[in-house]
């Protein structure tokens, strides 16, 4: 391997990151093309029976990846990235990698690397659920938002995805994902347009690779940041097999008293009314570290639990302003931050909102919170439940989720990238 090369690559990888880095803490028009395929999916050695049973079945799958605002792209663009992105959906449909090598410059030795552990890392998550996460459908639509030329003949591209995709497990559910950020650097090569880089705002591209921001400081060379993306690959899945297990344990949940009830259906209800659009009486913090536990503030808000400015730990939203005093004045940090949120649950006592910081994780209903990470020591993401999907038996085998950031409408949590999923159960208030 050419270290120089895979340097370079870095190097335009990051470029792309310092382009959307401000959002995490998160015409010609191509005529749509529905294609229909019969795939067989690769069975692992580590998934139980049923699993296997899931796998050896055909997974017929629509699907279809069009542009609905290509702006000044040609064909050959348009074409390269629609491929690119079908061949991603196909390898969640198959859980085996579709390759895609050949869409890259030559030299594009890291980004493809990356691409492989991230796609490799979202088919090991899906399969290993008690859930069958195979796609038997799915649509994305794309949108550019901006094309720039740079000085070594490349293109620059920011586009928005809107997708739907279709579960086995859910046949009769769309889970939808809108206001995807994708951004792709372009070249041509021998005549043809190839993928220098892609980068874009989802969970994986930003948790898994953390040591590539490290590289812009040389605190780390190339081999060893590839090779830090397995060694999480590897921890990552070790974790999710334990939290599964733990999830079977039978547990005993006393709740504690409320004198005011929660209106869950209220709560859901206004998350479905925002999920995909934002409420104009808030504040946006999409482009301003995430806006996904804002968003689950607005829900419990709507469904009854009053702001709380009494004793040591507050939760509120009277104006932008960070302010966490008791007073009616500002933001509180829990009202917009993850970590924050948590840890209010957790140590709120006397008035305001009553909840259970840690309720066994089959014990949810609709209108409770999940907060999402790879530990719970640090959350990065916050979606609140409003569909629970059970079996035959009645157990719980799944929530159903809407979330802001990347707004997230019936979305399977499961499906999620993060191993570590912590069940906040509101109670009510006081």
């Amino acid at each position: 391997m050419d270290e120089n090369k895979v340097g370079d690559a870095m190097k335009r990888y990051l470029a792309a990151i310092m382009c959307i880095g401000v959002l995490c803490a998160t015409g010609c028009s191509q005529q749509e093309e529905t294609t229909a395929e019969t795939v067989q999916p690769i069975v692992s050695t580590e998934m139980s029976v049923q699993q296997e049973e899931q796998e050896q079945k055909e997974v017929e799958v629509q699907g279809s990846v069009s542009f609905a605002d290509a702006g000044e792209l040609d064909s050959g663009q348009q074409q390269l990235i629609t491929d690119f992105l079908d061949r991603y959906y196909r390898s969640l449909a198959k859980f085996s990698m579709v390759d895609f090598e050949e869409l890259f410059l030559d030299d594009a030795l890291a980004q493809i690397e990356l691409e492989r552990q991230i796609w490799n890392y979202q088919i090991t998550v899906r399969s290993m659920q008690n859930t069958d996460l195979h796609l038997n459908g799915y649509s994305s639509r794309l949108w550019v938002d901006s094309m720039e030329e740079q000085e070594d003949q490349s293109v620059q591209l920011r586009l928005s995805e809107y997708s739907v995709q279709n579960f086995v497990q859910y046949p009769d559910v769309e889970a939808k994902t809108d206001d995807l950020t994708h951004i792709f650097t372009l070249k041509q090569e021998d005549g043809s347009w190839k993928i220098v880089s892609h980068m874009t705002y989802d969970r994986l591209y930003w948790s898994l690779p953390e040591d590539f921001r490290q590289l812009m400081q040389s605190a780390t060379d190339d081999a060893q940041i590839i090779a830090n993306i397995q060694q999480n690959i590897e921890q990552i899945t070790a974790d999710l097999e334990e939290n599964l297990t733990q999830r079977e344990q039978d547990t005993v949940l006393t709740l504690p008293q409320a004198t005011h009830s929660y209106d869950r259906e209220a709560a859901v209800a206004y998350a479905r009314q925002w999920a995909a659009d934002r409420n104009e009486q808030w504040a946006d913090y999409s482009m301003n570290g995430g806006n996904c536990q804002n968003f689950v503030s607005q829900c419990l808000y709507a469904g009854g639990i009053p702001m709380d400015i009494q004793g040591d730990y507050v939760w509120k939203w009277y104006g932008d302003t960070p302010d966490s005093s008791a007073r009616a004045t500002g933001r509180s940090a829990s009202w917009s931050g993850v970590n924050e949120f948590s840890e209010y649950v957790q140590n709120n006592t006397g008035s305001g909102m009553v909840a259970v910081a840690d309720a066994p994780y089959d014990s949810g209903e609709v209108g409770d919170v999940l907060l999402l990470g790879f530990n719970e020591e640090n959350f990065y993401h916050a979606v609140i439940i409003t569909d629970v999907i059970t079996d035959e038996d009645g157990q719980v085998i799944d929530y159903l989720i809407h979330s802001n950031t990347i707004n997230e409408e019936d979305y399977p949590v499961s499906a999620y990238g993060y191993t570590c999923q912590l069940l906040v159960k509101i109670c009510g208030w006081n």
